[in-house]
């Protein structure tokens, strides 16, 4: 829905989509997206043109808090939030589960066998899998969003950042925490959809 270049939905709308269906009663949730998803036929598309962003984050919690909304924030700079690589986001619902089978080994190798954080996987697994996503998304650039001190995730941002070099695909990696100022994560995402706006 959002890959297009004019989509119908924007990406704010489905990491609210994407959270609502974690916390939410699943008949609730049901409920509620059924009529979200008949009222899309009648919506009109979002304009097009913008630069397209993947958003790579271990969780909702770095890249969205109650002070900082990464993808509002990337949508009010002009930009347009087209894939993610979330724990909570599209990593769940874009590795087909087998129905062939026992169930409980079928879900099990689901599992088992998912690429998710840089703490589980080799780094050339996942980001062959981001690139593939951004490749698919027609992504103009990747922001990858940290928690500081997450080890794991720090190790990994020098060969991220080589992979997507010799793809020419620009990265911003942000670092933030807590107590970071949304003003300063702010002025640095303008600056990188400047720097892919030349």
């Amino acid at each position: 829905m959002r890959i297009q270049d004019q989509p119908v939905v924007s990406g704010s709308e489905v990491f609210s989509i994407l959270r609502a269906g974690l916390i939410l009663p699943p008949e609730d949730f049901l409920a509620r997206l059924k009529v979200f998803v008949d009222q899309l036929n009648t919506r009109p598309n979002l304009p097009g043109g913008k630069h397209r962003i993947m958003i790579q984050a271990l969780a909702f919690e770095e890249c969205i808090t109650s002070a900082f909304n990464l993808v509002k924030m990337v949508e009010d700079l002009g930009g347009q939030v087209v894939t993610d690589d979330l724990n909570q986001g599209m990593r769940w619902v874009t590795t087909p589960l087998s129905l062939q089978g026992d169930p409980f080994a079928s879900l099990a190798r689901y599992y088992l066998e998912q690429v998710i954080g840089a703490y589980l996987r080799p780094a050339s697994q996942r980001t062959d899998l981001l690139l593939q996503a951004a490749n698919q998304a027609q992504g103009d650039g990747v922001i990858v969003c940290t928690t500081k001190y997450c080890d794991p995730y720090s190790f990994e941002l020098p060969y991220l950042e080589k992979e997507f070099g010799d793809k020419d695909l620009p990265v911003l990696f942000l670092e933030t925490s807590l107590s970071m100022p949304p003003a300063q994560l702010k002025n640095r995402v303008e600056a990188f959809l400047e720097i892919l706006r030349t």
